[in-house]
């Protein structure tokens, strides 16, 4: 699995996001791009193991930051163990307050064809 493909996966997710937000939600997810970054890639180290099946690797994450930067209504579709298993990673992630409330968040994840 190669780890730079990954993140350029997850952060063109995330800008695709910021785009439908605004001008404020694109500065906000350029802020926090490196901590989403770096959240999936530890995510998939420690789920590698869930990953194993190239079917497995192909998922959505979605979730909201709060206005204290907490990371709440984490949703995976589909429901497997390696998607549910990443989105685990980023519930502890702490975030800088977003611009308005209940920020959202989705990245499509796909595997390696």
């Amino acid at each position: 699995m190669k780890q730079a493909r990954w993140g350029r996966v997850l952060l063109a997710a995330g800008i695709v996001a910021a785009v439908l937000k605004g001008a404020e939600g694109m500065a906000y997810v350029t802020l926090i791009a490196k901590t989403l970054q770096e959240t999936f890639s530890t995510a998939m180290e420690k789920c590698e193991p869930a990953l194993k099946d190239p079917m497995s690797m192909t998922f959505e994450i979605g979730f909201r930051i709060t206005v204290e930067g907490r990371t709440v209504d984490v949703v995976t579709n589909p429901a497997t163990e390696a998607g549910k298993c990443v989105a685990g990673q980023f519930r502890a992630v702490q975030y800088p307050k977003p611009p308005y409330p209940r920020f959202p968040i989705y990245l499509a994840v796909k595997g390696a064809d």
